[in-house]
């Protein structure tokens, strides 16, 4: 139900806070607005964090589902941005979890027919440098740090997230982490050029 307290107000110009309110009152289109603002950035960074495309847009709309379900629990201490990736950050971590539990237990199962669907080979739906070739790489190079490193490049540097946003979702000060994203920077250089075996190569992230 639209709140006629903003009928005249279309929902792009609404606040995102407006929008979670809305959404907290069962606005369904008020959802639908949230999505296209965060959506991309959302499925983005899970899939960075997942390398499974499929994966991700499974996840993707749990966040969102979860978002309107607990929108009345929304409080003004940090944006609805990173607010929504505080959920994608959980959804995320849960569903790999169901997933080594399911692929445990198909393992555990006799069966003849134990063979893996190819991984899917499309390019991953985020950019960070120009070129195919370049991109591969980074990707392999940015899978070849920890995933807090990883995680911490992809939200500062993909994603765009501020130092504040993402201080709330990490629970560390702005200050240290601008450190942390320095020395993953820098960590991501190595790993690059240790893969290319000749190095001298600048990271554009």
């Amino acid at each position: 139900m639209r709140d006629s307290t903003v009928c005249a107000m279309p929902l792009s110009e609404a606040s995102d806070e407006r929008i979670v309110q809305m959404m907290s009152r069962a606005d369904g289109e008020a959802l639908s607005e949230l999505h296209r603002r965060y959506g991309k950035e959302v499925l983005d960074y899970l899939v960075g964090m997942t390398r499974d495309p499929d994966l991700a847009a499974d996840v993707r709309q749990e966040v969102f589902l979860r978002a309107w379900r607990y929108a009345d629990s929304y409080r003004h201490r940090g944006s609805v941005r990173g607010w929504l990736f505080v959920i994608a950050r959980n959804e995320r971590v849960d569903a790999l979890q169901r997933r080594t539990r399911d692929r445990a237990l198909s393992v555990a199962e006799p069966t003849d027919e134990r063979r893996e669907d190819p991984p899917d080979q499309s390019p991953d739906p985020y950019r960070i440098v120009a070129g195919q070739e370049r991109m591969e790489r980074l990707q392999e190079a940015l899978w070849d740090l920890s995933e807090p490193t990883r995680e911490l490049l992809l939200l500062a540097r993909v994603e765009g997230m501020t130092y504040r946003e993402l201080g709330d979702l990490m629970g560390v000060s702005p200050g240290a982490l601008r450190v942390r994203v320095s020395r993953a920077l820098r960590a991501l250089r190595d790993s690059m050029e240790r893969m290319d075996g000749e190095g001298g190569h600048d990271v554009e992230v």
